[in-house]
């Protein structure tokens, strides 16, 4: 898998929209290990492999259909990453995920425990295998079924004990209806429905691990806003939940808006009457048929936001200090 992943052939393919069909295997000893293992058959890649830091990561490929996929990409889990790293939170003594995927993010830090969660038991499945693949002991992870809009189960939670800290990598679209973006990045008209849910299971751990030493969370997500005035949906709804002066929010100049065919494209912020109508020429979502009624779908979203005072596209991140 590690040498699959070094391969230009295999690094063209996963940059591009050639990643909406199988990637085809060359014969050698790498196409028989992968069949050997079940993870390729007839010379096709049956899955999606990332590596990341070293570590090595199977999820979906765009193929899938959307509405069992399990989230393809890494890079979003390798900007948390660093982020915690530049926060000093790279090795807390448990990590929580909240929309755990595949394992991304949580198998990437140096923790002593983990709890995993995920609305999708086809994520889990993924994040087990990759547990084994990074040699992650059992005993000191837990991987559960979870819809983070019912909370976070107590007894999931209970025995964790020092610095917790909770992610949740959830950089959702904006989506004029549903069905235009696949379940793991359909974040409903302002692009924070199940952002609003992470900010209640927060307030929920706070109350409920009164044994830790420190409480934190870090979160990335997509939020519509000014940027003249440097206001922005999300951060306020932070303040609102948590409390004022306990979140810092980053706006991430450096990475891409939107991602369209694979790639993360777009200046940070963006008009939304500009970004949001480039989603429909993502041709890994949306079909020729239906390019055009999308477009205007989004054009018409964008004209409500700009309407309520906001009229501008941010991709960041938000850390806090809970308890």
């Amino acid at each position: 898998m590690r040498a699959l992943c070094l391969s230009p052939d295999y690094r063209a393919w996963r940059a591009g929209p050639g990643q909406a069909s199988r990637f085809r295997l060359t014969a050698g000893a790498s196409a028989d290990a992968l069949a050997e293992a079940g993870f390729a058959v007839e010379g096709q890649l049956m899955l999606r492999v990332n590596e990341r830091a070293g570590r090595l990561f199977a999820t979906d490929g765009v193929w899938v259909d959307a509405e069992r996929r399990v989230f393809p990409f890494d890079d979003e889990s390798g900007t948390l990453l660093r982020l915690a790293g530049r926060l000093g939170w790279s090795s807390p003594d448990a990590v929580i995920d909240l929309a755990c995927g595949c394992g991304h993010s949580a198998l990437g830090f140096d923790a002593a425990q983990r709890v995993m969660l995920d609305v999708n038991p086809r994520a889990l499945a993924y994040a087990e295998v990759n547990r084994i693949l990074n040699q992650v002991p059992n005993a000191s992870t837990v991987i559960a079924l979870n819809d983070v809009r019912d909370g976070v189960p107590r007894g999931l939670v209970r025995g964790l004990r020092g610095t917790v800290l909770v992610i949740a990598n959830m950089p959702f679209g904006l989506a004029p209806r549903s069905g235009v973006l696949p379940l793991t990045s359909d974040g409903g008209e302002d692009g924070l429905a199940l952002q609003n849910a992470v900010l209640e299971s927060l307030a929920a751990l706070r109350r409920e691990l009164p044994a830790v030493t420190r409480l934190q969370a870090l979160m990335l997500g997509l939020t519509a806003g000014s940027a003249a005035e440097a206001r922005w949906d999300w951060p306020r709804r932070v303040a609102a939940t948590l409390g004022e002066g306990r979140a810092r929010w980053s706006l991430l100049h450096d990475e891409p808006v939107l991602r369209i065919d694979g790639r993360r494209s777009g200046a940070n912020p963006s008009p939304l009457r500009d970004a949001l109508p480039a989603l429909a020429d993502c041709t890994l979502y949306v079909g020729d048929a239906e390019r055009e009624s999308v477009r205007q779908a989004y054009r018409a979203l964008a004209t409500r936001h700009e309407a309520a005072g906001r009229p501008d596209l941010a991709y960041g991140a938000v850390a806090v200090e809970l308890a």
